[in-house]
């Protein structure tokens, strides 16, 4: 499971890997840049401006104010440095060096108060231990003579000692219960036993009993003066027994009232106790405190947690899309003591793999799927539906269908899943055959394929399963909105009003309800098919614009050339506090391009990062190309794609040779031919075909000749022509040389009607 590891560089500060674009060294040590901080102040360091102590990082000012006391070095943190007592030793003891190693001794170790021998021996600060004494007087972690701290005459672990004591950037010098958090130390330091509750109620809480209510309001002075609410029940009581604390971590208590209930567990000595820590850990993934349930999972108190929890630490991370802890987490219990008897079931492969498709590893997901094999897991429902939706996910549908294949029960799930990465791999057809075979579908199993032909331009198919469904007798089942979204959008391409009325009719009919993603889908609809009137009543009809609505505004309000209206509409947006996107630009650009409104276009263009944080993208430099050759800067649009930061693709340079054929710039646009093809983009043929319209403009038929019989030799082919006509609710498509119309006689005949009438 190597692949599954990180690299050898890890961070002296946090122990996590150090990649190569975030590291920083210092003292022949690794950190990350967001580490190297004063491990006081936690202020951030420089290298040149900071100081090393056993390798904890501290600034200057709080490096002299720690150690620097009485001219010397000391760890503890408070008071001069120790003396050390020179002790004679005996002559026949000094005389046997080897006699001395297994000799006694007058040190005695301050940890058991036993003699130490010079062989096991480790003295520091004048003090002498035992080697298995020396260690973390709070979580018992081993700890070296170069990396501890000594506290009253205790020594800890940085970690530890850095939780116990420092609060608020500064070292506490004693073990104050009130200036402590109870629920971070243990019962000793904070000196709380058996009468621990009337203590906490005492010392830490002052109550306040209403009259009128049923519980205690206390305030908390361990949480910042928060206010918290602990049962009325245990008002009186001086011991809370385990079982009812396990009833209030059952009702998922507030942040500040399980901070109580964890003090309660530790000051009762209960944190051994497995099912309280398994409802602890629950509680913290409720709301959302991760750093501790993580805590408590990393010293839980027997050898291995049970497998619920560690799917419930797996499933968190794979919720906030880290990849890297849930591979680590499920590392580490695949190296687990086969002794222990915990192992990985089907939740925790269905987390690991959802892990793999968010973390785009393909190399991950095949080693987890024969991980999968081994443990004969292929055929469970939850684990084949993961690997489904990973392999469609990354466009292996051939392995998406074989791990279909052997799930012996299939829910509607495995179904949409398989559809799903079919239809997002271009592959309709098998997408429509596996949806026939379906036994039941409901509303997301059409949303799914209607869907799938409207992401692959399949318009026509789009309004034809939405027939479909709705008369279909045996799924009984109405359109949700992803699929009225889908329909009004393929309305919209293909002009398809009266089809657009009926949909909009319909969800007036049975009372659906307009939401922001309908609310677009209708104005973008009417837009594009010339009634921008009903769209702009749609739009004021609407409360609260969103983002999303002002954007089909404007655009569709450009397509109709009504550029001051756009402006006025986007300043209205800004105004009502709505920040714009990369799509609402877009538009406001070409409804500038389209109306000759070039200062405010580049004003606009200009001052989109600056006031909006949005980075222009090719989108953007092509509008505004558009917009400046339509205007006739042609100099001014050459000069912003030679320095754009991004290089430009055959769309720009087909609008600037478009904008050089309106105002026939025949020079330009042969400097801009030669661009093209130095781009390698000899395969489509549009701006070739440009070029020839542009000498047949200017007349110049001989040019417009060789330009032809160099695409004929080239075999080069344009794009076939394509358009939609609605006679009577029917969409009619036509293509070039298209003879396959049943009605296409009466059609020619009447084109050529046409043709005399005009000639």
């Amino acid at each position: 499971m190597a692949t599954f590891g990180g690299t050898t560089q890890k961070c002296k500060a946090c122990e996590k890997t150090v990649y190569l674009v975030d590291q920083l060294k210092a003292d022949s040590r690794v950190y990350h840049k967001a580490c190297f901080r004063c491990n006081h102040c936690k202020g951030t360091l420089k290298l040149g401006n900071y100081n090393s102590y056993e390798g904890v990082l501290y600034c200057r000012p709080h490096f002299d104010q720690l150690f620097k006391m009485t001219g010397s070095l000391n760890k503890s943190f408070e008071g001069g440095p120790r003396t050390v007592k020179e002790r004679s030793l005996d002559k026949a003891q000094a005389n046997n060096k080897v006699s001395a190693l297994f000799g006694g001794t007058q040190d005695k170790c301050v940890t058991c108060k036993k003699t130490v021998y010079p062989l096991e021996k480790v003295a520091v600060d004048g003090t002498s231990y035992h080697r298995p004494c020396f260690k973390c007087s709070h979580g018992g972690c081993v700890i070296s003579p170069s990396n501890y701290v000594a506290h009253d005459h205790k020594l800890y672990c940085r970690h530890h000692h850095t939780q116990l004591f420092k609060q608020r950037g500064s070292w506490l010098t004693s073990h104050d219960p009130l200036s402590v958090e109870p629920w971070a130390a243990d019962s000793k330091s904070l000196k709380l036993k058996r009468i621990s509750f009337v203590k906490l109620q005492m010392r830490f809480l002052s109550w306040r009993k209403a009259k009128h209510l049923t519980v205690i309001k206390p305030k908390c002075r361990i949480c910042c003066s928060s206010t918290a609410t602990f049962p009325a029940v245990f008002q009186d009581k001086i011991h809370i027994t385990r079982k009812e604390l396990s009833k209030l971590l059952h009702q998922r208590p507030p942040k500040s009232q399980l901070k109580q209930i964890h003090a309660q567990i530790l000051t009762q000595e209960l944190s051994s106790t497995a099912s309280l820590v398994n409802s602890l850990i629950h509680c913290y993934l409720h709301i959302k405190e991760v750093t501790s349930a993580r805590f408590l999972f990393l010293h839980y108190p027997l050898p291995s947690p049970p497998i619920l929890i560690w799917n419930l630490m797996i499933r968190v991370y794979c919720k906030l899309q880290n990849s890297s802890e849930s591979f680590c987490l499920f590392r580490q219990l695949l190296n687990l003591d086969h002794r222990i008897r915990v192992f990985p079931d089907e939740y925790t492969f269905t987390f690991i793999v959802t892990s793999c498709a968010h973390q785009k590893s393909i190399v991950h997901g095949k080693i987890v799927h024969g991980l999968v094999v081994r443990n004969g897991l292929e055929s469970n429902l939850y684990v084949g539906n993961s690997l489904i939706n990973m392999y469609s996910v990354f466009k292996i549908t051939d392995d998406a269908y074989r791990v279909f294949d052997r799930i012996t029960e299939r829910d509607v799930f495995s179904w949409t899943s398989l559809i799903c990465g079919y239809a997002n791999n271009g592959e309709m057809y098998q997408a429509c055959e596996i949806f026939y075979k379906m036994p039941v579908r409901n509303d997301v199993s059409w949303a799914v394929i209607i869907s799938g032909f409207a992401g692959n331009g399949r318009y026509m198919d789009v309004l034809l399963y939405l027939n479909e469904m709705l008369g279909s007798v045996e799924d009984k089942v109405r359109p949700n909105e992803a699929v009225l979204v889908c329909a009004l959008s393929a309305c919209a391409n293909l002009g398809a009003l009266e089809q657009g009325n009926w949909i909009h009719a319909y969800m007036k009919r049975n009372e659906i309800r307009d939401s922001s993603n309908i609310s677009t889908a209708l104005i973008d609809m009417y837009a594009k098919c010339g009634r921008i009137d009903i769209a702009r009543l749609i739009f004021n009809r609407i409360p609260r614009p969103d983002v999303h609505n002002f954007t089909s505004m404007i655009s569709g309000l450009s397509y109709h050339g009504l550029g001051n209206h756009a402006l006025t509409v986007f300043n209205r947006m800004l105004d009502e506090n709505v920040n714009p996107n990369e799509v609402t630009i877009i538009g406001v650009l070409n409804a500038c391009s389209h109306s000759g409104l070039a200062e405010e276009g580049s004003s606009i263009f200009y001052n989109m990062e600056n006031l909006w944080g949005l980075k222009p993208h090719i989108e953007h430099y092509g509008c505004y190309v558009d917009l400046l050759g339509r205007a006739g800067y042609l100099e001014k649009a050459l000069g912003v794609v030679k320095s754009m930061h991004i290089k430009p693709d055959i769309v720009i340079w087909r609008a600037l040779l478009s904008a050089c054929r309106i105002h026939r710039n025949i020079f330009l646009g042969n400097s801009i031919i030669n661009f093209i093809k130095q781009l390698n983009s000899d395969g489509p043929s549009g701006s070739e075909v440009l070029l020839s319209n542009m000498y047949a403009s200017l007349g110049n038929w001989e040019k417009v000749s060789e330009v032809r019989n160099a695409m004929g030799q080239r075999k080069t082919q344009s794009d076939i022509g394509c358009s939609w006509i609605e006679v009577n609710g029917a969409v009619h498509e036509f293509r070039v040389a298209d003879k396959l119309h049943p009605q296409i006689l009466e059609v020619l005949i009447k084109l050529n009607e046409l043709w005399i009438v005009l000639s």
